[in-house]
Formats: structure tokens, C-alpha cells, sequence
């Protein structure tokens, strides 16, 4: 019955698309809702050009000025590269500065389940312009009638013994395993700044079987000793840290946090402190509609899970260790996928506050970045990349960056419980 009435307000709304841009605002803004929801599905303005994308991230709750100096760049978009949706956005620095912008390109609708691959794009310019597509994975398929859906790009910036530089990229095969239907989670290597990948393996994680567990999607870390860590959930179990200490050779994993006493999902990892210690704080998407925080040592073992007051619509963030705070940006809401923001803690993750809004309109999966030390008036410039549109969230992935200062920043705190 919920089918036929959602089918037969979609029939009745479709006449919105015939009106002039003007008289079908109020229209598109009620179906908007809907679609956040069903990945594009009802979204008849995809494909988009690259001047209508750049137009629907620069837009922001169904309002709209030409875009400006300042406003988020498009990076990837509905129709770029004959692709139908992009999804999944991460960003990471390569060791000579290069921005290094990663992606599901998912090649005939926005649905987790069809054909994927892992796509780049480099920016040589902090994110004001980005190069050509790069294919660094090409799908394959995992297992008898599955889709080579590979997903979850989760790259890492890291320094090899002798002082060699290069990317290491961990990725699944199938998004959305179970038990019994999965694919492996993989790692792929570059060593030209992005440009080549080569030399894919099957992770192995004892005492974790690898059946595909989700990595991410975030980043890695890797910290002064050379220790690399990712996060990843296994299907029905639970999430994990993973770390190895021989530059990638081989991996070890911590003990599974229970998914039924949990629900940790898509969690995002930076440093507690610093990455001289190795302790990491992770912060995940769960079922209650805000986020859970946790801590590890260096050494895998987690500490207790806390719930700091952060709305959440059950959707991926991420979590940044940048001028000696934490920076966590979210979707702020309980219903739909819209209001990203980014909050801020000085204290570990205790207590947050409300430091920038990105946007209010459509949005979805993002990734913070550092980017270094503000040209003039101090503080720190942070890049975010996201997904967002007009109308709805999967149309474009933007980049955005910003100066954040302290003086600047609103202090109103939400005040929690210490996830140590």
C-alpha cells in the first residue's frame, strides 16, 4: 500500500518537470524529500553537464546565485565520463602535495548493487582544478550472480622503509556482503603520486576471516613508527581496527565491537592524540540516529562506546585531527539526508560545538582534510569533499575549502560523556 502511494504522488508530481525552472520550485521542493531517499531514483534532471553541476553544488537549498569565488568546486557529477552516478567521496594529500579526490564510479544508475569502479581524480592546486579521470580499480565480479559492485575507496598517504613514498588504496569487491553472499576486502599500491596502480592483493587479518568486511569509508592513518591502520565491519558481526606493522605485508585485527550490542557502522578514525602514540578515536553512523565515539589504544584494544549528542540520519561522516582539536563533519538531521555540518572538539571528543554549517540543502557522504596553515590571519585551512545537489544528494561530489579560526568559531557546547 506505502508503494502504491509514493508511485501515485511521484505520477502526480511528475508534471512539475514540464513547468519553467521558476514555476516548479515549490513542486520539486516536495518530491526533493522523497528522492534523498531513493538514491536518485525519481530525479529526472541527471544526467548533468559540467556547467549544471557546478551550478547544483553552488546552490544550496533550493537557493541559487551564479556560482562564485569561493563556492565548492564539482569534481565528479552525474553524466561526467559517460558514468551515471558518483558516490562515496574520499580525499587524501600524497606526499608532494598532490589532492588525490576518490570515488565509486557507478556506471549505470546510483544503486549500491550494479557495476563499480574505483575512480581518482588529482589536484595540483589545492582543489581549485582537478585532472583527468583515473580508473584505480576496475570491478570484477566477486561471486556467483553478484555485481562487480567493488566500493569503498579508503587510501592512505605512507612513507615505506628507505624513505619511499607511495599510496596505498584497501577496497571491497561487493558492497553490501552478508555471511553468505560477500566478496574480500583488497589492497592496491601506487607509487607515482596516483597517476598507475599496481600490484592488487587479498587482504588477510587474522583472527577476522576477510569476507568482504566493509573498510571505512574514510581514510587510513599511518602513524610515526609506521604503523598503518584502517577500520572496517564485518557483515552481521561487528566493527574493527586493522592495523600492520611491515609498511602493508601483512595485517592483524582487534577484536570484533558487536554489531547487536552496538551498531557501529561506517566508522571514521583520526588520531586521539597525536601520531606518535598510535591511540585512535573513532566516530560511526548506528541506528539511534546520532553518532557513537570510541577510543583504541595502539595496540587494538578499544575502549567504551559513547553516544555525544550528534544527530545523525544513519549516514557515513568523518572525523579529522587537525590544529589540535578534532573536526567531525555529519548530516544533522534525524529524517533526511541534508544540513551537513562540521563540529569541533578540544577535549577529545567530550564536548562539541558547532563551527560550520556546509550546507542545508540535499547532502550526504563527506571526508574532511588539513590543508595546512592559514595564508593570512592564522588559523588552519580544512578541505571537505561531499556529496550534494539541488535537489537531490547524489547529483554532484564537491570540493570546498575554508579557513577555520578560533575566534570565528560558535561557542555553544554540547556537553557529554568522556568516550575514554
Amino acid at each position: 500500500m506505502l508503494f502504491g502511494l509514493l508511485a501515485g504522488l511521484i505520477a502526480v508530481l511528475v508534471p512539475c518537470a514540464v513547468f519553467t525552472e521558476a514555476e516548479r520550485n515549490f513542486c520539486y521542493s516536495i518530491v526533493s524529500k522523497v528522492n534523498r531517499h531513493t538514491n536518485c531514483g525519481v530525479d529526472w534532471s541527471l544526467p548533468l553537464t559540467e556547467e549544471q553541476a557546478q551550478r547544483a553544488i553552488s546552490c544550496d537549498h533550493e537557493q541559487c546565485d551564479e556560482p562564485r569565488r569561493g563556492d565548492p568546486v564539482a569534481v565528479f557529477w552525474a553524466g561526467y565520463n559517460d558514468t551515471a552516478c558518483f558516490r562515496i567521496p574520499t580525499v587524501i594529500t600524497s606526499h608532494t602535495g598532490t589532492l588525490l579526490a576518490f570515488a565509486e564510479a557507478r556506471l549505470t544508475s546510483c544503486s549500491d548493487d550494479t557495476d563499480h569502479k574505483l575512480v581518482l581524480r588529482r589536484s595540483l592546486d589545492g582543489g581549485t582544478t582537478w585532472g583527468d579521470l583515473i580508473v584505480a580499480v576496475d570491478g570484477i565480479v566477486p561471486c556467483e550472480g553478484c555485481p562487480a559492485s567493488v566500493s569503498n575507496a579508503n587510501p592512505v598517504a605512507v612513507w615505506l622503509q628507505g624513505g619511499r613514498a607511495a599510496i596505498l588504496l584497501h577496497f571491497n569487491t561487493l558492497n553490501n556482503p552478508t555471511q553468505l553472499v560477500h566478496g574480500v576486502a583488497m589492497q592496491i599500491w601506487s607509487f607515482d603520486d596516483g597517476l598507475t596502480w599496481e600490484g592488487a592483493s587479498v587482504l588477510t587479518y587474522p583472527p577476522v576471516h576477510n569476507i568482504g568486511g566493509l573498510i571505512g569509508p574514510s581514510v587510513g592513518l599511518q602513524a610515526d613508527d609506521g604503523t598503518i591502520f584502517f577500520s572496517a565491519r564485518q557483515p552481521e558481526r561487528g566493527t574493527f581496527l586493522y592495523w600492520s606493522s611491515d609498511f602493508g605485508a601483512s595485517w592483524r585485527a582487534s577484536e570484533l565491537v558487536p554489531t547487536d550490542e552496538f551498531g557501529l557502522d561506517e566508522c571514521s578514525i583520526a588520531w586521539l592524540r597525536n601520531s606518535s602514540d598510535g591511540e585512535i578515536l573513532m566516530n560511526c553512523r548506528t541506528r539511534l540516529n546520532e553518532r557513537a565515539l570510541m577510543t583504541w589504544t595502539a595496540d587494538g584494544l578499544p575502549g567504551r562506546v559513547t553516544y555525544p549528542g550528534l544527530t545523525d540520519e544513519n549516514c557515513q561522516g568523518s572525523l579529522l585531527n587537525a590544529g589540535g582539536a578534532h573536526f567531525l563533519s555529519h548530516i544533522n538531521s534525524r529524517w533526511e539526508r541534508a544540513h551537513l555540518q562540521i563540529h569541533r572538539s578540544t577535549d577529545g571528543g567530550k564536548n562539541w560545538t558547532e563551527v560550520r554549517k556546509v550546507r542545508r540543502g540535499a547532502a550526504a557522504y563527506s571526508q574532511l582534510i588539513e590543508l595546512g596553515a592559514a595564508p593570512r590571519g592564522g588559523g588552519i585551512r580544512l578541505g571537505i569533499i561531499f556529496e550534494g545537489g539541488t535537489w537531490c544528494p547524489y547529483e554532484v561530489i564537491g570540493f570546498w575549502q575554508f579557513t577555520f579560526r578560533e575566534s570565528a568559531a560558535r561557542r555553544t557546547a554540547l556537553s557529554v560523556d568522556s568516550p575514554a
